[in-house]
C-alpha cells in the first residue's frame, strides 16, 4: 500500500503542495500480521514541492464534496512527481530490508 499525503506549506512567502508519501507492505504469501514500512518526511525528490497557485472562493465544504472526483490511473500515466515519491520510498524501503537481513537496526 502506498500514500501520498499531500499538505500545505509555505516556502519563501508562497503557498506550496508538499508530499510526505508513505509506504506500507506486508508478506501476503505468508498472511503476516505484522506489516513492516516506511514513512518519509521532508524527502528530497524532483516534485516533492510545488507551487500551489490559489484563489479565494466563497463555497460551502458541501458543495465541494460534490465536486470530488477520483480516478484510477497506471503507474505510467501517474503524476511524476508522485512516481519520484514512490521510487523514492521505495529505494529507503529497499535500504531497511537490507540494514535488517545484515542484523542492524
Amino acid at each position: 500500500m502506498y500514500l501520498a499525503g499531500i499538505r500545505i506549506d509555505k516556502v519563501k512567502d508562497q503557498n506550496v503542495t508538499d508530499f510526505d508519501p508513505i509506504v506500507l507492505v506486508s508478506n501476503i504469501e505468508t498472511g503476516s500480521q505484522s506489516p513492516s514500512g516506511v514513512v518519509t518526511f521532508h524527502s528530497d525528490y524532483k516534485g516533492r514541492t510545488e507551487i500551489l497557485e490559489t484563489k479565494l472562493v466563497d463555497v460551502s465544504v458541501d458543495e465541494l464534496k460534490k465536486e470530488l472526483k477520483g480516478k484510477e490511473l497506471s503507474f505510467d500515466e501517474a503524476p511524476e512527481r508522485l512516481k519520484n515519491a514512490m521510487h523514492y520510498s521505495a529505494e529507503i524501503y529497499r535500504k531497511k530490508l537490507d540494514k535488517e537481513s545484515a542484523g542492524e537496526k
